[in-house]
């Protein structure tokens, strides 16, 4: 027994035609293609969970992918700094070593207690955009990049 209906709805040819030419590619029954299409019309765009799903699983690698990156450029980062105060306490006298780490130590103190303390780096910087600025570090005109 079937269990479909008959509908006789009216296109154009050239709607007609290029659902052939697409069933036709596909490999499905006009029929398949038109139940499909009305079905998604009249769902009125429900969301599909699946491709939410694996939208939702792409976002999260690239979070994570992000994440990595920042704890990498933090690792440099910290290199970094360590390096310039190595580099800074190289006329110090013989306990360089001590000075550098101990310099350091008190650096990364000072982040700790910014972050904790006050308003971020970044919304800091933010700000700066429209205080206004040396020449140097002013902004190019606008159009400009």
């Amino acid at each position: 027994m079937r269990h479909r209906v008959r509908i006789q709805p009216y296109v154009s040819r050239e709607v007609q035609q290029k659902l052939r030419s697409w069933a036709a590619a596909q490999n499905i029954t006009e029929s398949a293609v038109a139940e499909a299409a009305l079905t998604e019309y009249l769902d009125g765009g429900r969301p599909d969970k699946d491709l939410i799903s694996r939208r939702l699983d792409v976002l999260t690698h690239a979070v994570a992918q992000l994440q990595e990156d920042l704890d990498v450029t933090s690792t440099a980062f910290g290199r970094f700094v360590r390096h310039l105060f190595l580099g800074a306490m190289m006329a110090a006298g013989q306990d360089k070593e001590q000075h550098v780490e101990t310099a350091y130590q008190a650096f990364l103190r000072g982040v700790l207690d910014q972050r904790q303390t006050s308003v971020p780096f970044a919304t800091q910087v933010r700000r700066a955009r429209g205080a206004v600025m040396p020449p140097a570090f002013a902004a190019p005109p606008k159009g400009h990049r």
